[in-house]
């Protein structure tokens, strides 16, 4: 991982960075040039290759290291862009449900994290329409209520109903969705959201 790399290569690696840098707008954009946009920067160190995304690069110099576990994301959506106020830490799937929300498929359809996707949209949609605030599926599901806006009013293919329709069936698949996450440890998010759904679901009964 990058905060592995030694400080001497990590300072090598800085220096090519800065001076690949253009500004544009409130953007850094590096003239390196890599995959749908993301480039590396490398060099050989003591028999060893060293190769690192650029923006992960520029995170890293400001911040000083980085969870090797998280993804470093754009606010910005330009992979290009290695201005550090513009980058954030998150986990995969984070990162996967802040590229839906600006309208992108981060992985093939086909892949089984795509098909996670879907469960995770299909949940966000239920929840809301049982009246849960999408700040607190938010909460739930560690990205911004602007990121949930954005996914479940956005246009999107139509996707499989995969959460049980009745009340009882929702309440099921979010625990279970739960417990396949987070396991014994739990999330206190997540669990808080399961007690709002539940309490509202049964106050939606009691009025019918």
């Amino acid at each position: 991982m990058s905060e592995q790399f030694p400080p001497a290569v990590i300072e090598k690696l800085g220096e090519r960075l800065k001076r690949s840098l253009v500004k544009e707008g409130d953007c850094l954009l590096t003239t390196y040039s890599g995959y749908q946009g993301y480039a590396h920067l490398g060099m050989m160190f003591n028999g060893r290759l060293y190769r690192i995304r650029a923006h992960r690069l520029a995170y890293l110099l400001a911040k000083g290291s980085i969870d090797p576990a998280l993804h470093v994301c754009h606010r910005c959506d330009k992979p290009a862009c290695c201005n550090p106020d513009h980058l954030f830490e998150g986990s995969a799937r984070e990162n996967q449900l802040d590229s839906m929300a600006k309208g992108r498929k981060p992985i093939g359809e086909n892949h089984p994290q795509a098909k996670t996707l879907d469960r995770d949209i299909v949940i966000m949609g239920r929840l809301r329409e049982i009246g849960l605030a999408q700040h607190e599926i938010a909460e739930a599901f560690g990205i911004s209520q602007s990121q949930v806006s954005a996914i479940l009013n956005g246009e999107r293919k139509t996707i499989e109903p995969i959460v049980r329709d009745t009340a009882e069936g929702l309440l099921r698949e979010l625990v279970e969705d739960h417990n396949k996450r987070y396991g014994t440890v739990g999330d206190k998010n997540y669990s808080d959201l399961i007690v709002r759904a539940r309490k509202l679901l049964e106050s939606q009964q009691e009025a019918k």
